[in-house]
């Protein structure tokens, strides 16, 4: 304690020097953080997909034309499935899609539950009214369990049912939905477990968001950030929704529409040689709307470079604010010592030795980066205050606390060297005399 007494006094010579340097350390840390946030937050949306593309072959599809325009497809097998209404099962498409190709096809698909009857979460905004009610999302058990959209309250539900039956659900914000409540539906009780943040993205089945190209029109080349659409409880011109486990719901067409969402991703599993992907990948073509660049390698491809993109953009700035930091540190720290070497050797005569010294200095350091690291806290809460944490894509994770715990413990190092050398080369006698 008593070397950060005597590091408090130093930092109180040189204030308006020393909060510079806190500053300074603070934006940086808040930079960082930012970048790497920005990254959590499109990686978070990838993770749940990331082992089906990287490990598998396959396409993404479009089934929209066949489940909810009704036209014609040039697929007989698939004709033959569809009903006097014009109405095909979008359950019985995706085992014959699974039967029929080569491989270990698996499709994997969102679906939306509609009821008969007003259930369960009630839009509360009223640009649709207290009674207006809410889209269900339900997502391919391999994906749900996966997805961590980030949540204002709560936790992310459970792929299991509770107890006493309940199925957990995620609902988001613009809703009179509480934690804990439970609603009785006709597809069982539903259980609300977490709320998301008010700015979140709905899940991928609903189209592709076209807001990132010029000229409205998406390129052949996909990625899966496209597949997840923005959602605002403020501005979005859609209804509010909940998350949950599709596997934990039956199909009852008399009780409630079960439909599968248009947007599917086909695997066909490893190992199969560039005829049968191809064979496979012209047979889907005869279903629904398929590009040869939508395949998971592109989608892989794609995906990874708009991560990089993320550190590629930001390095110059990273680098630059890295450098200006350090050099910063370091001079104040070094420019302190030097000004302080006398009363480091009065110290010395009365019984320190210099390894006290140093120790004096590190507190200083501390002092500063603590200092500092609540000014980035601070600014963080102040960001999600203002909404940027949805604006930029923000999502906080532990690779913020371990970067900026060894950026801080690198920029120690590199500021304690100078001052370690000055010190050790100093004479006791001769610094008194000097001063």
């Amino acid at each position: 304690m008593k070397y950060f007494k005597m590091a408090y006094n130093l930092i109180v010579s040189r204030f308006i020097f020393t909060l510079i340097i806190i500053l300074e350390v603070a934006a940086l840390l808040i930079l960082s953080n930012t970048i790497i946030g920005v990254y959590n937050g499109k990686n978070m949306m990838y993770k749940p997909y990331k082992d089906i593309f990287e490990n598998n072959s396959g396409v993404a599809m479009d089934v929209n034309d066949l489940l909810w325009l009704r036209r014609e497809t040039q697929n007989s097998d698939v004709e033959k499935l569809r009903e006097e209404s014009g109405y095909i099962d979008a359950s019985k498409v995706i085992k014959l899609i699974e039967d029929k190709l080569e491989g270990d096809v698996k499709v994997y698909s969102n679906a939306k539950l509609e009821f008969f009857e007003s259930v369960g979460p009630k839009g509360a905004e009223e640009r649709y009214g207290a009674s207006e009610n809410i889209d269900y999302f339900l997502l391919d058990d391999e994906i749900f369990g996966k997805l961590r959209l980030p949540l204002a309250q709560g936790r992310w539900a459970s792929s299991e049912k509770t107890p006493n039956g309940e199925i957990e659900i995620v609902v988001s914000g613009g809703t009179d939905a509480k934690l804990g409540n439970v609603y009785d539906t006709p597809a069982g009780k539903l259980k609300v477990v977490g709320i998301l943040t008010d700015n979140t993205y709905m899940p991928p089945g609903q189209g592709y968001d076209e807001a990132d190209y010029e000229g409205g029109l998406p390129p052949e080349e996909r990625n899966i950030f496209g597949y997840y659409l923005p959602f605002d409880t403020e501005v979005s011109m859609v209804p509010s929704f909940c998350i949950a486990d599709k596997m934990l719901f039956e199909i009852a067409p008399d009780k409630y529409s079960f439909i599968e969402c248009s947007d599917w991703f086909v695997s066909y599993g490893e190992g199969l040689t560039d005829e049968q992907i191809k064979s496979n990948t012209e047979y889907l073509k005869t279903i629904g709307y398929v590009e040869d660049k939508w395949d998971f390698s592109t989608i892989v491809d794609e995906s990874n470079k708009k991560l990089n993109d993320i550190y590629l953009r930001m390095l110059p700035i990273m680098i630059t604010a890295v450098v200006v930091v350090i050099a910063g540190l370091i001079g104040s720290v070094a420019m302190s010592t030097i000004r302080q070497m006398k009363t480091f050797g009065i110290f010395f005569l009365c019984g320190c030795r210099w390894r006290d010294c140093i120790k004096i200095i590190s507190a200083n350091i501390i002092m500063v980066f603590g200092i500092a690291v609540i000014l980035a806290i601070a600014g963080g809460f102040a960001m999600s205050t203002l909404n940027l944490e949805y604006l930029i894509g923000f999502s906080p994770d532990w690779n913020n606390l371990i970067f900026s715990i060894g950026i801080l413990g690198v920029m120690y190092l590199l500021s304690i060297i100078l001052p370690h050398n000055i010190i050790k080369s100093s004479s006791p006698v001769e610094t008194i005399k000097e001063n």
